[in-house]
C-alpha cells in the first residue's frame, strides 16, 4: 500500500477510533451510575486502548508525509540503469559546475540546489545499484 493511501487509512482510523472514545467514555459513567464496577472496569480498559491506538494513529501520520515525498521521488528517478547513470552524470556535472563558482555569485536557487546534491545524489546511487542487482 502506498504511504498516501496508508496516510489517509490512518486519518479515517483515527475518526473513527475518536468516535469510539466517545461512546465508551458514555458507557463508562453509565456503568459508574449503576454501581456497576466490572463494567466501569472494562470500559476503562477499552478507553485506555483506544486512547493508545489514537496515540499510534497521530504518530503514523506524522511520519507517513515524509515516506510520500519518498515515495514521489523514487517515482521520477528513471527505471533504466542507463539513463539512471546518465541522470547522475548529469547531477554530478551540475554539482561540480555550482561548486566551482565564487560563492558570492551563487543564487539562493543553486545554493538550495547544491544543499540538496549529497542526498538527491546519494539516493540516485542507490537507486542505480538497486536496480543493477535486479537487472543482473
Amino acid at each position: 500500500m502506498k504511504a498516501s493511501d496508508r496516510l489517509a487509512a490512518a486519518r479515517a482510523a483515527k475518526e473513527v477510533t475518536i468516535r469510539k472514545i466517545s461512546e465508551a467514555e458514555e458507557l463508562r459513567r453509565a456503568a459508574l451510575c449503576a454501581g456497576d464496577d466490572a463494567a466501569a472496569t472494562k470500559a476503562d480498559h477499552d478507553l485506555a486502548e483506544l486512547r493508545l491506538a489514537v496515540r499510534r494513529r497521530d504518530d503514523e501520520i506524522e511520519l507517513l508525509p515524509s515516506l510520500i515525498a519518498l515515495e514521489q521521488q523514487e517515482a521520477r528517478l528513471p527505471n533504466d540503469p542507463a539513463r539512471a547513470r546518465a541522470l547522475l552524470a548529469d547531477k554530478e556535472r551540475r554539482d561540480r559546475a555550482l561548486r566551482a563558482k565564487n560563492p558570492n555569485d551563487i543564487s539562493a536557487a543553486e545554493q538550495t540546489e547544491l544543499d540538496g546534491f549529497p542526498i538527491a545524489l546519494g539516493q540516485l546511487r542507490q537507486h542505480i545499484e538497486m536496480m543493477e542487482r535486479m537487472h543482473g
